[in-house]
């Protein structure tokens, strides 16, 4: 019975184990999607516009950034960087 019980364990913590893995995927495509739509809203603001349009684009950036903390990626920085 004991045995059993070991196997049922160890499936379970496989299973908890790919659930995760699949959670760190889904985060780090987040993570990506931020970085890059922050860079596309620096890249218009480098370019100029009205105050209005350049006040708009400061404010997403900044929402950006906050969810980017929010959802800590600075512990996938290095996989950002590499594609």
């Amino acid at each position: 019975m004991t045995k059993v019980i070991r196997i049922a364990i160890v499936c379970a913590a496989a299973i908890a184990a790919g659930t995760a893995a699949a959670d760190d995927e889904q985060l780090l495509k987040q993570c990506r999607a931020l970085k890059q739509e922050v860079a596309r809203l620096d890249a218009l603001r480098e370019g100029g516009g009205s105050a209005r349009k350049m006040d708009g684009w400061k404010r997403q950036i900044h929402d950006k950034q906050d969810e980017y903390s929010r959802l800590y990626c600075r512990q996938y920085r290095f996989e950002l960087d590499k594609r």
